[in-house]
């Protein structure tokens, strides 16, 4: 029915030959948890009912994509999901919780988004002390301190009233050479990084009373990824200038204290997967985050041992970092009244031209 394969696409058409080659014992399943408009969402419960079934909405509590459950998205979506499903008088909805990516969210903290969607289903507002009270009754837990590594998930500020994420994927996965991650938020401004850097640090301090909670949800997961983000965040806004200038001090203490704080912190967020994992899961999947994990061990490893044959004169430059021209520019540019601006090398590269017919030469076998 989209000319552009669009399950959301309001220009689709579905054909009557199609139509009537839907089985008459098939359920239809109206799947959306992304729309925040409720007449979307009546629109696509009319449209499936077009094809001569009564559709099922499937709405979704927000754990894929994330490590924790995303309350704001939950509410945002889920909300006028129900409110079509009420007056379009749907007989039956239920929510997802998928697993894209890894499945490394601590699916036990989606519990206050199930509680805050059966209230809101059954004829509550919703109202954040109906659903703790229901939530502690039910869960045994405090809402409130549930809700608080919801916050990992940062809502970026823009105009016109639309709020991108930031996942802490972006900083989590991101390789402390490379920093594709970080360059890939430049043009926000150079104090883009500071500012999730406080962020962090504010839902940190938070967890901090509350970290070894795992009555519901495991919140020492949460404040071991935490942690993990403000190392890392710290890391690279020292990094950066440090490398730019040459400045030996700061470098040794880059490599004799700061990585080697990231690493423990790494150590304890495999403990605290692991064991959030286990507590529900088969083992079965659970490689997958160890093995990302475990890489950015090696890699922080990998930049301890780069940093030390800098300052030993082995080398006279880490590659990796002479590649992000645009970091070490803005760095350099700031401190330019008081250091010389380093010269960034640039190696000899084949043309697009030389580069295939060097690989078409590999494998032809030819030398």
């Amino acid at each position: 029915g989209s000319a552009r394969s669009d399950y959301y696409d309001r220009q689709s058409v579905i054909p009557d030959k199609v139509k009537n080659r839907i089985p008459a014992n098939v359920d239809l399943i109206y799947w959306d948890y992304y729309h925040e408009e409720r007449e979307f969402y009546s629109e696509w419960i009319s449209r499936h009912r077009a094809l001569g079934h009564e559709p099922i909405v499937a709405s979704g509590i927000w754990t894929w994509a994330r490590f924790w459950y995303d309350h704001q998205q939950t509410v945002k979506t889920a909300t006028p999901c129900l409110e079509a499903c009420r007056r379009e008088k749907v007989r039956e909805l239920f929510f997802t919780m998928w697993g894209d990516g890894g499945s490394f969210c601590e699916f036990d903290s989606a519990l206050a988004g199930l509680t805050w969607a059966a209230d809101l289903a059954y004829g509550g507002k919703g109202a954040d002390t109906d659903v703790a009270r229901i939530f502690q009754v039910v869960c045994g837990g405090d809402l409130a301190v549930q809700l608080i590594p919801c916050s990992l998930t940062i809502r970026l500020p823009q105009a016109g009233g639309d709020h991108p994420l930031l996942s802490p994927s972006t900083i989590l996965w991101d390789d402390p050479l490379l920093g594709i991650g970080w360059q890939s938020r430049l043009a926000h401004g150079n104090g883009f990084w500071k500012g999730i850097l406080a962020q962090l640090r504010e839902t940190y301090r938070q967890l901090q009373p509350v970290a070894g909670d795992a009555q519901v949800a495991d919140l020492d997961y949460a404040t071991c990824l935490c942690r993990v983000l403000i190392g890392k965040l710290e890391f690279q806004l020292e990094f950066l200038p440090a490398y730019a200038e040459r400045d030996r001090q700061r470098l040794e203490h880059l490599q004799s204290r700061n990585i080697p704080a990231i690493l423990n912190s790494l150590s304890d967020l495999q403990k605290a997967f692991r064991r959030q994992w286990l507590r529900r899961n088969k083992p079965s999947g659970m490689e997958v985050v160890q093995i990302r994990l475990a890489a950015q061990q090696t890699r922080f490893a990998e930049t301890a041992t780069r940093l030390g044959e800098l300052l030993d004169g082995k080398i006279d430059r880490i590659d990796e970092m002479d590649l992000r021209r645009n970091d070490l520019e803005i760095h350099t540019e700031q401190k330019k009244r008081h250091k010389p601006k380093i010269r960034l090398h640039q190696r000899n590269c084949p043309t697009p031209k030389e580069s295939y017919r060097i690989i078409g030469a590999c494998f032809s076998g030819a030398h």
